[in-house]
């Protein structure tokens, strides 16, 4: 008896499902694509106007106003909370010679300070009052506190993981050592 493979039936139906298999691959990978610009645009790195604060001048102790205007200067204004949770971006500077502690909080791209450190901060910065003021002083903010940090006067401590941080948006914050 000879063999008779498939029919040209059989045949047909395979071609129609390889072919509808390879619709449905590229519309997933399409997917893929589109929802992978979306979160580098939206979430990793949004666009958000950067507010123009004056420039306090340094007399005596520093103040909030000082360290508003540096915090703005780091960009720290990009930040935001996870998608789909309630933990908004909070983080300390700490003076390390007057322990003098800054709590920020960025709520809707604003900064709320508190006198004391925030209780669960996402990142601290800590460095001495000198080192500060040479750093909000300078011409060039982000030559000045970048050299600080690789001299060791500036410490910035992470205290969630890459990917967290990398969620909220402090991304647009490490730019600035790298």
């Amino acid at each position: 008896m000879k063999f008779i493979g498939p029919g040209r039936n059989y045949r047909l139906l395979t071609y129609k499902k390889r072919r509808r298999n390879r619709r449905i691959l590229a519309v997933l990978i399409g997917l893929v694509i589109v929802s992978s610009i979306c979160v580098y645009l939206f979430v990793l790195f949004p666009h958000v106007e950067k507010k123009e604060l004056d420039k306090p001048e340094i007399v005596g102790e520093i103040s909030e106003e000082q360290v508003e205007w540096v915090v703005n200067e780091l960009g720290a204004y990009k930040v935001h909370s996870i998608p789909l949770t309630n933990n908004t971006p909070q983080f300390n500077i700490k003076l390390t010679d007057t322990g003098q502690v800054f709590g920020v909080e960025v709520i809707d791209n604003e900064f709320e300070f508190t006198p004391q450190p925030v209780s669960d901060p996402d990142l601290a910065i800590s460095t001495d009052s000198m080192t500060f003021a040479e750093i909000y002083s300078a011409d060039d903010f982000e030559t000045a506190i970048t050299e600080e940090y690789y001299e060791g006067s500036v410490d910035i401590e992470l205290l969630r993981d890459n990917a967290a941080l990398s969620l909220m948006g402090y991304g647009s914050i490490y730019e600035i050592f790298q």
